[in-house]
């Protein structure tokens, strides 16, 4: 059995912005279990599948993957869950949510028991730090990034497949929307 999920991954440019904001955080708070994602924006939450039956998942995510046209979004607040979580929140369209619960539905009928891990309504974010962050750490930052303003834009041209191999997740496959054929 590997581990695997679905994501949005920022394109290589911003991507590069977000994983210094997660290393500064991670310095700050001394968490450091975030520094093990890409920065990204979950569609399909982690779940075990037998390597043997990738190809399923594969030809699910190609099914789907024409159903959205590349778009845009925006990140302009920080937010979070609880102390233990803090993320960036974008803002996406409408398309996006729709994308995400038809992946959803087809999932579901590859994977049923991933019905327990969804929760609903889809809460898009970015993950900056969590997991290992302490009450202390967060009270350390959290007043002021809840203080900044951000205008971060973005363009979202398909999604990937993740996979935790040792000890870290990496994309392995990407899937392009409809009007997309290259890697972003």
């Amino acid at each position: 059995m590997s581990l695997y999920f679905i994501a949005f991954l920022f394109p290589p440019e911003l991507e590069e912005i977000l994983w210094k904001m997660k290393q500064e955080l991670s310095e700050k708070t001394n968490a450091v279990h975030a520094l093990k994602i890409p920065p990204h924006i979950t569609l399909i939450p982690p779940f075990q599948l037998e390597s043997a039956r990738l190809t399923e998942l594969e030809n699910l995510c190609r099914k789907v993957q024409n159903s959205c046209d590349a778009f845009d979004g925006n990140i302009s607040n920080y937010g979070h869950f609880r102390k233990d979580v803090i993320f960036l929140e974008p803002k996406l369209p409408d398309s996006a949510f729709l994308f995400q619960a038809q992946m959803e539905e087809k999932m579901l009928g590859l994977i049923p028991e991933l019905h327990a891990k969804l929760h609903h309504p889809w809460k898009p974010h970015c993950t900056l730090v969590f997991r290992d962050l302490k009450e202390g750490g967060f009270d350390a930052v959290y007043p002021e990034l809840s203080q900044q303003k951000l205008n971060i834009s973005f363009n979202i041209q398909g999604f990937f497949v993740l996979e935790h191999q040792q000890k870290i997740w990496n994309p392995i496959r990407y899937f392009p929307f409809t009007s997309q054929s290259e890697l972003p």
